[in-house]
Protein backbone atom coordinates (compact mmCIF):
# COMPACT_ATOMS: atom_id res chain seq x y z
CA UNK A 1 0.00 0.00 0.00
CA UNK A 2 1.45 3.46 -0.99
CA UNK A 3 0.08 5.83 1.58
CA UNK A 4 -0.01 9.44 -0.15
CA UNK A 5 0.72 11.59 3.12
CA UNK A 6 3.67 13.18 5.12
CA UNK A 7 2.17 11.72 8.26
CA UNK A 8 0.83 8.53 8.17
CA UNK A 9 -0.54 5.73 10.85
CA UNK A 10 -0.33 2.01 10.09
CA UNK A 11 -2.52 -0.14 12.14
CA UNK A 12 0.56 -2.90 11.93
CA UNK A 13 -2.16 -5.42 14.47
CA UNK A 14 -4.86 -4.85 11.40
CA UNK A 15 -1.91 -6.82 8.87
CA UNK A 16 -0.69 -9.06 10.81
CA UNK A 17 -3.84 -10.39 13.26
CA UNK A 18 -4.87 -12.63 10.39
CA UNK A 19 -1.80 -14.37 10.68
CA UNK A 20 -1.29 -14.54 14.25
CA UNK A 21 -4.98 -14.77 15.46
CA UNK A 22 -6.97 -12.52 17.63
CA UNK A 23 -6.06 -14.29 20.47
CA UNK A 24 -2.45 -13.78 20.71
CA UNK A 25 -0.18 -10.56 21.62
CA UNK A 26 2.06 -8.96 19.16
CA UNK A 27 5.12 -7.21 20.17
CA UNK A 28 6.67 -4.97 17.51
CA UNK A 29 10.70 -6.35 17.33
CA UNK A 30 11.78 -3.35 14.73
CA UNK A 31 11.28 -1.53 12.01
CA UNK A 32 13.90 -0.04 9.44
CA UNK A 33 13.43 1.69 5.99
CA UNK A 34 15.18 2.05 3.01
CA UNK A 35 14.73 4.28 0.04
CA UNK A 36 12.15 2.78 -2.05
CA UNK A 37 13.86 4.35 -5.17
CA UNK A 38 17.58 3.75 -4.44
CA UNK A 39 17.49 0.85 -2.50
CA UNK A 40 20.02 2.47 -0.22
CA UNK A 41 19.33 2.86 3.75
CA UNK A 42 17.24 6.25 4.90
CA UNK A 43 19.24 8.62 6.23
CA UNK A 44 17.95 11.28 6.42
CA UNK A 45 14.20 9.86 7.88
CA UNK A 46 14.09 8.47 11.35
CA UNK A 47 11.23 5.83 11.69
CA UNK A 48 9.73 5.95 14.94
CA UNK A 49 7.30 2.73 16.01
CA UNK A 50 5.77 1.66 19.21
CA UNK A 51 5.06 -0.86 20.53
CA UNK A 52 1.53 -3.36 20.03
CA UNK A 53 -0.48 -4.73 22.76
CA UNK A 54 -3.12 -7.49 22.30
CA UNK A 55 -4.47 -8.22 19.17
CA UNK A 56 -7.93 -9.19 20.67
CA UNK A 57 -8.54 -5.94 23.03
CA UNK A 58 -9.99 -3.47 20.33
CA UNK A 59 -12.28 -6.32 18.53
CA UNK A 60 -11.97 -6.73 15.07
CA UNK A 61 -9.10 -3.81 13.97
CA UNK A 62 -7.61 -5.96 16.87
CA UNK A 63 -5.38 -3.73 19.00
CA UNK A 64 -4.07 -0.16 18.97
CA UNK A 65 -2.26 1.25 15.69
CA UNK A 66 1.00 1.76 15.68
CA UNK A 67 2.16 5.11 14.40
CA UNK A 68 5.34 5.63 12.06
CA UNK A 69 6.31 9.04 11.27
CA UNK A 70 9.19 10.49 9.10
CA UNK A 71 11.22 13.18 10.06
CA UNK A 72 12.92 14.33 7.26
CA UNK A 73 12.85 13.24 3.82
CA UNK A 74 11.59 15.93 0.94
CA UNK A 75 8.55 15.46 -1.10
CA UNK A 76 8.34 12.64 -3.35
CA UNK A 77 10.44 10.92 -0.91
CA UNK A 78 9.41 6.96 -1.27
CA UNK A 79 10.46 4.67 1.63
CA UNK A 80 9.99 1.14 2.15
CA UNK A 81 9.55 0.37 6.02
CA UNK A 82 10.08 -3.28 7.09
CA UNK A 83 7.95 -4.08 9.91
CA UNK A 84 8.88 -7.35 11.96
CA UNK A 85 6.82 -8.25 15.06
CA UNK A 86 6.57 -11.31 17.22
CA UNK A 87 3.31 -13.16 18.73
CA UNK A 88 2.82 -14.98 21.94
CA UNK A 89 3.55 -18.31 20.53
CA UNK A 90 7.05 -17.15 19.30
CA UNK A 91 6.32 -16.67 15.82
CA UNK A 92 8.07 -14.09 13.94
CA UNK A 93 6.52 -11.99 11.22
CA UNK A 94 7.48 -9.71 8.94
CA UNK A 95 5.62 -7.33 6.67
CA UNK A 96 6.63 -4.08 4.07
CA UNK A 97 4.65 -0.83 3.80
CA UNK A 98 5.38 1.79 1.09
CA UNK A 99 5.06 5.08 2.56
CA UNK A 100 5.56 8.33 0.04
CA UNK A 101 5.97 12.25 1.87
CA UNK A 102 3.57 14.40 -0.01
CA UNK A 103 3.54 18.21 0.39
CA UNK A 104 1.21 19.71 3.21
CA UNK A 105 -0.46 21.13 -0.05
CA UNK A 106 -1.69 17.73 -1.12
CA UNK A 107 -3.28 17.15 2.90
CA UNK A 108 -5.09 20.36 1.74
CA UNK A 109 -6.33 19.08 -1.69
CA UNK A 110 -7.41 15.76 -0.06
CA UNK A 111 -9.62 17.75 2.86
CA UNK A 112 -10.87 20.23 0.09
CA UNK A 113 -11.92 17.34 -2.61
CA UNK A 114 -13.53 15.71 0.37
CA UNK A 115 -15.30 19.13 1.25
CA UNK A 116 -16.80 18.83 -2.18
CA UNK A 117 -17.78 15.60 -2.60
CA UNK A 118 -19.49 14.37 0.42
CA UNK A 119 -19.16 11.21 0.14
CA UNK A 120 -19.94 10.39 3.74
CA UNK A 121 -20.59 7.03 2.64
CA UNK A 122 -16.94 6.50 1.42
CA UNK A 123 -17.44 4.80 -2.03
CA UNK A 124 -14.78 6.07 -3.46
CA UNK A 125 -11.37 5.25 -2.08
CA UNK A 126 -8.29 7.35 -0.90
CA UNK A 127 -6.52 6.21 -2.80
CA UNK A 128 -8.66 6.93 -6.10
CA UNK A 129 -9.67 10.49 -4.61
CA UNK A 130 -5.78 11.14 -4.61
CA UNK A 131 -5.44 9.41 -7.73
CA UNK A 132 -7.85 11.99 -9.26
CA UNK A 133 -5.63 14.82 -7.51
CA UNK A 134 -2.44 13.97 -9.18
CA UNK A 135 -4.70 13.99 -12.62
CA UNK A 136 -6.45 17.44 -11.63
CA UNK A 137 -3.09 18.58 -11.04
CA UNK A 138 -0.43 16.84 -13.75
CA UNK A 139 -3.41 17.18 -16.35
CA UNK A 140 -5.40 19.78 -17.25
CA UNK A 141 -4.38 22.50 -14.65
CA UNK A 142 -0.45 21.38 -16.06
CA UNK A 143 -2.06 21.94 -19.77
CA UNK A 144 -3.63 25.53 -18.60
CA UNK A 145 -0.86 26.96 -16.60
CA UNK A 146 2.56 24.66 -16.79
CA UNK A 147 5.26 25.60 -14.66
CA UNK A 148 7.93 28.09 -16.63
CA UNK A 149 11.21 27.55 -16.02
CA UNK A 150 14.23 29.37 -16.87
CA UNK A 151 18.01 28.28 -17.98
CA UNK A 152 20.60 30.04 -18.57
CA UNK A 153 23.58 28.59 -21.04
CA UNK A 154 26.93 30.58 -21.00
CA UNK A 155 29.00 30.42 -24.69
CA UNK A 156 32.20 29.51 -25.04
CA UNK A 157 32.10 30.33 -29.16
CA UNK A 158 32.46 26.74 -29.88
CA UNK A 159 29.39 24.83 -28.61
CA UNK A 160 26.11 24.96 -30.49
CA UNK A 161 24.54 21.16 -29.00
CA UNK A 162 23.37 20.84 -25.56
CA UNK A 163 21.81 17.69 -24.38
CA UNK A 164 18.41 17.99 -22.73
CA UNK A 165 19.08 15.98 -19.78
CA UNK A 166 18.32 16.62 -15.90
CA UNK A 167 21.58 18.54 -15.86
CA UNK A 168 20.95 21.42 -18.77
CA UNK A 169 17.07 21.20 -17.91
CA UNK A 170 16.03 20.39 -14.79
CA UNK A 171 12.35 19.32 -14.58
CA UNK A 172 12.39 18.56 -18.58
CA UNK A 173 9.52 16.13 -19.73
CA UNK A 174 9.66 14.11 -22.82
CA UNK A 175 6.39 14.65 -24.65
CA UNK A 176 5.75 17.64 -22.68
CA UNK A 177 7.86 19.93 -22.48
CA UNK A 178 7.85 22.70 -24.45
CA UNK A 179 10.87 25.54 -25.46
CA UNK A 180 9.01 28.76 -25.18
CA UNK A 181 12.00 31.33 -26.44
CA UNK A 182 15.41 32.01 -26.27
CA UNK A 183 16.82 35.32 -25.62
CA UNK A 184 20.23 35.85 -27.00
CA UNK A 185 22.58 37.75 -25.70
CA UNK A 186 20.74 37.61 -22.48
CA UNK A 187 20.31 40.81 -20.52
CA UNK A 188 19.56 43.85 -22.88
CA UNK A 189 17.31 46.24 -22.07
CA UNK A 190 15.26 45.64 -24.87
CA UNK A 191 15.06 41.58 -25.16
CA UNK A 192 16.29 39.98 -28.11
CA UNK A 193 14.79 36.80 -29.27
CA UNK A 194 16.05 34.47 -31.66
CA UNK A 195 13.50 33.15 -34.49
CA UNK A 196 12.10 29.74 -34.09
CA UNK A 197 14.69 28.36 -37.45
CA UNK A 198 17.43 30.10 -35.32
CA UNK A 199 17.61 26.85 -32.93
CA UNK A 200 15.42 23.27 -32.99
CA UNK A 201 14.94 19.93 -30.46
CA UNK A 202 17.64 17.45 -32.33
CA UNK A 203 16.27 13.94 -32.07
CA UNK A 204 18.92 12.03 -31.18
CA UNK A 205 17.84 8.66 -32.63
CA UNK A 206 18.19 7.01 -28.58
CA UNK A 207 15.01 8.44 -26.66
CA UNK A 208 17.01 11.60 -26.40
CA UNK A 209 16.86 15.23 -27.16
CA UNK A 210 19.40 18.16 -27.82
CA UNK A 211 18.57 21.79 -28.29
CA UNK A 212 20.42 22.46 -30.89
CA UNK A 213 21.57 25.89 -32.44
CA UNK A 214 20.82 25.97 -36.20
CA UNK A 215 20.73 29.69 -37.37
CA UNK A 216 23.30 32.01 -39.05
CA UNK A 217 25.91 34.13 -37.64
CA UNK A 218 24.00 37.42 -38.95
CA UNK A 219 21.19 36.56 -36.80
CA UNK A 220 22.43 35.41 -33.86
CA UNK A 221 21.24 32.23 -33.88
CA UNK A 222 24.79 30.31 -34.76
CA UNK A 223 26.81 29.97 -31.97
CA UNK A 224 26.36 31.69 -28.30
CA UNK A 225 30.03 33.70 -28.16
CA UNK A 226 32.19 33.59 -25.45
CA UNK A 227 31.14 35.96 -22.24
CA UNK A 228 27.21 35.93 -24.03
CA UNK A 229 24.92 34.29 -22.06
CA UNK A 230 21.95 32.31 -23.85
CA UNK A 231 18.47 32.14 -22.04
CA UNK A 232 16.16 29.71 -22.59
CA UNK A 233 12.23 29.25 -20.84
CA UNK A 234 10.55 25.99 -21.15
CA UNK A 235 7.59 24.61 -19.82
CA UNK A 236 6.77 21.14 -17.05
CA UNK A 237 4.28 19.99 -15.59
CA UNK A 238 3.24 20.76 -11.57
CA UNK A 239 4.72 18.46 -9.02
CA UNK A 240 2.01 15.91 -9.03
CA UNK A 241 1.98 16.66 -4.88
CA UNK A 242 0.62 20.08 -5.69
CA UNK A 243 3.88 21.98 -3.64
CA UNK A 244 4.18 24.17 -6.53
CA UNK A 245 0.36 25.50 -7.04
CA UNK A 246 0.47 29.17 -6.04
CA UNK A 247 -2.06 29.93 -3.66
CA UNK A 248 -4.49 32.05 -5.94
CA UNK A 249 -5.03 28.79 -8.31
CA UNK A 250 -5.87 26.55 -5.17
CA UNK A 251 -9.57 26.34 -5.31
CA UNK A 252 -9.39 26.02 -9.14
CA UNK A 253 -7.07 22.78 -8.65
CA UNK A 254 -9.53 21.51 -5.90
CA UNK A 255 -12.94 22.15 -8.17
CA UNK A 256 -11.43 20.30 -11.20
CA UNK A 257 -9.78 16.95 -8.97
CA UNK A 258 -12.96 16.92 -7.27
CA UNK A 259 -15.15 17.07 -10.73
CA UNK A 260 -13.11 14.36 -11.68
CA UNK A 261 -13.83 12.81 -8.18
CA UNK A 262 -17.72 13.10 -9.11
CA UNK A 263 -17.67 11.52 -12.13
CA UNK A 264 -16.03 8.51 -10.98
CA UNK A 265 -18.83 8.56 -7.87
CA UNK A 266 -21.60 8.66 -11.10
CA UNK A 267 -19.72 5.20 -12.36
CA UNK A 268 -19.87 3.94 -9.42
CA UNK A 269 -23.68 4.95 -8.08
CA UNK A 270 -24.76 4.18 -11.85
CA UNK A 271 -22.75 0.02 -11.38
CA UNK A 272 -25.05 -0.25 -8.28
CA UNK A 273 -28.05 1.08 -9.61
CA UNK A 274 -27.73 -1.34 -12.59
CA UNK A 275 -27.34 -4.29 -10.42
CA UNK A 276 -30.33 -3.71 -7.95
CA UNK A 277 -34.09 -4.26 -8.28
CA UNK A 278 -36.79 -1.44 -7.05
CA UNK A 279 -36.33 1.11 -4.74
CA UNK A 280 -32.53 0.87 -4.56
CA UNK A 281 -32.13 1.29 -8.07
CA UNK A 282 -33.76 4.32 -8.45
CA UNK A 283 -32.25 5.98 -5.40
CA UNK A 284 -28.41 4.54 -6.72
CA UNK A 285 -29.51 5.95 -10.41
CA UNK A 286 -30.81 9.62 -8.75
CA UNK A 287 -27.43 9.32 -6.72
CA UNK A 288 -25.47 8.90 -10.07
CA UNK A 289 -27.28 11.69 -11.96
CA UNK A 290 -26.47 14.21 -8.94
CA UNK A 291 -22.77 13.36 -9.03
CA UNK A 292 -22.56 13.66 -13.02
CA UNK A 293 -24.68 17.42 -12.21
CA UNK A 294 -21.82 17.96 -9.37
CA UNK A 295 -19.08 16.89 -11.45
CA UNK A 296 -20.37 19.71 -14.37
CA UNK A 297 -20.88 22.51 -12.20
CA UNK A 298 -17.29 21.98 -10.41
CA UNK A 299 -15.51 21.67 -13.65
CA UNK A 300 -17.50 25.12 -14.86
CA UNK A 301 -16.18 26.61 -11.55
CA UNK A 302 -12.64 25.32 -12.75
CA UNK A 303 -13.03 27.01 -15.90
CA UNK A 304 -14.46 29.83 -14.65
CA UNK A 305 -11.03 30.64 -11.96
CA UNK A 306 -8.35 29.95 -14.89
CA UNK A 307 -10.69 31.91 -18.13
CA UNK A 308 -10.95 29.21 -19.82
CA UNK A 309 -13.74 28.75 -22.78
CA UNK A 310 -15.99 25.66 -22.41
CA UNK A 311 -16.82 25.24 -25.69
CA UNK A 312 -13.29 25.62 -27.00
CA UNK A 313 -10.71 22.84 -26.84
CA UNK A 314 -7.96 23.25 -24.21
CA UNK A 315 -5.04 24.55 -25.87
CA UNK A 316 -1.84 22.94 -25.80
CA UNK A 317 0.36 23.47 -23.03
CA UNK A 318 2.43 26.45 -24.35
CA UNK A 319 3.61 28.12 -27.28
CA UNK A 320 6.17 30.04 -28.92
CA UNK A 321 6.51 33.03 -31.24
CA UNK A 322 9.57 34.52 -31.67
CA UNK A 323 9.65 38.05 -33.39
CA UNK A 324 13.31 39.49 -35.10
CA UNK A 325 13.77 42.75 -33.36
CA UNK A 326 15.37 43.89 -36.54
CA UNK A 327 13.86 44.43 -40.05
CA UNK A 328 15.43 44.19 -43.03
CA UNK A 329 15.98 48.19 -43.35
CA UNK A 330 17.92 47.79 -40.36
CA UNK A 331 14.91 49.51 -38.09
CA UNK A 332 13.46 47.84 -34.81
CA UNK A 333 10.30 46.12 -34.76
CA UNK A 334 7.46 46.78 -31.91
CA UNK A 335 7.18 43.58 -30.01
CA UNK A 336 4.07 43.08 -27.72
Amino acid sequence: MIYKTAYEQRNVTRDFAGKAGLGNSITLVGVTAANAKTGADATSAIIAGAAVINTADSGPCGGPAVGYTVLGGSPGDLYRITTKVTTSAGESLEDDLLLQIYSQTFEEFQQAVADRIQDHAHKLSQEARDACIREAITGRYSAARPVKLIVDIAGDGVTYDWPINNANFPGWVMNYSIVEKVEYPKGQQEPVYLWPDDWMLYDNGDNSLSFRMTGSAVTGGAVPESGETMRITYTTPHAEDGSDVPAQDFYGVANLAASLASTRLAAIYMQLGDSQFGGDAIEYKDRSARYRALAADLFKAFEAIFGLDQEQTQPAASHHAEWRVDNEAGGKRLIH
